[in-house]
């Protein structure tokens, strides 16, 4: 029986243009009235999930950065955190001024980025189509280093969107003979780094734990290369219509796309066992 469903939004959850169906919402409304917990899982922090989820009720849990943050939602307290130590962090921001990336930093639940190319997204090819969702939402800091030095905490991830499109498989190549850290994408062009072994499977394994929910009543639904790991480690696994091959061999069912209420039509299947 599950108990659990997480679920990716991008790509997944979502339409193309940060919306949730009424399909997909009524099936998780109808999902969490029967007592089951939907969990959005994502890159992005808590704060900067549309609020067509963070608002819809019923939602307890989140895990957030890419596993980096497991979000209590009504006590306002992550339950399990797996940041980055500030050298690491120095690291990786030095890794991406020598491709003169876009750096993005994010801590505490926010992102950051340098105020300095703020104004500059349109000169990084794949990061250009989010301009106006970047200029919006980042917080603008002069030294993103000396920034994370003086909060004296973690990081929960750092976002480096590569100005020139060939530098991307050599920083990718580089990035995983690094021990200290993680690296995925959200298929965007980015490159999500988050410390060594975080991913949204560690960040829905310990949240399982902390339930103590088993595995085999998990299901849990993405699309992208970042989706992997909590796909493997959920019982049901799902990969939409529109998902990467890579996910998609991992998965148990393959529903249809986002565009096409994939997510209701599994729910309704697994969870609600409806006829469809």
């Amino acid at each position: 029986m599950i108990q659990l469903i997480a679920l990716d939004l991008d790509g997944t959850t979502l339409t193309g243009d940060n919306v949730i169906s009424e399909r997909n919402r009524n099936a998780l409304l109808e999902a969490m009235a029967q007592g089951v917990l939907v969990v959005p899982a994502t890159g992005r922090t808590f704060e900067k999930m549309p609020s067509c989820i963070r608002e819809l009720p019923g939602i307890q849990y989140a895990i957030c950065s890419n596993g980096a943050a497991v979000y209590d939602v009504r006590a306002d307290r992550n339950i399990y955190e797996n940041l980055m130590p500030y050298e690491t962090v120095a690291e990786m921001l030095r890794f991406g001024d020598e491709y003169k990336c876009f750096p993005e930093v994010y801590l505490k639940g926010r992102s950051y980025c340098r105020l300095s190319q703020l104004d500059l997204v349109m000169e990084y090819p794949r990061l250009s189509d989010y301009a106006a969702h970047v200029k919006s939402t980042r917080l603008p800091v002069e030294s993103l280093r000396r920034f994370v030095l003086d909060a004296g905490c973690g990081v929960e991830k750092v976002n480096l969107w590569p100005k020139r499109r060939e530098d991307f498989p050599v920083m990718w190549g580089q990035l995983l003979e690094n021990q200290a850290v993680s690296i995925t994408s959200s298929g965007f062009g980015n490159i999500e780094i988050n410390a060594h072994g975080c991913d949204k499977g560690d960040g829905l394994l310990h949240l399982c734990e902390y339930l103590t929910i088993s595995r085999e009543n998990v299901m849990a639904a993405g699309d992208n290369l970042n989706d992997g790991p909590m796909l493997r480690f959920a019982g049901e696994s799902v990969a939409m219509g529109n998902a990467i091959d890579d996910v998609k061999n991992i998965a148990k069912y393959i529903a249809k796309t986002n565009l096409e209420d994939g997510v209701a039509e599994m729910v309704e299947r697994l969870v609600l066992k409806k006829e469809i």
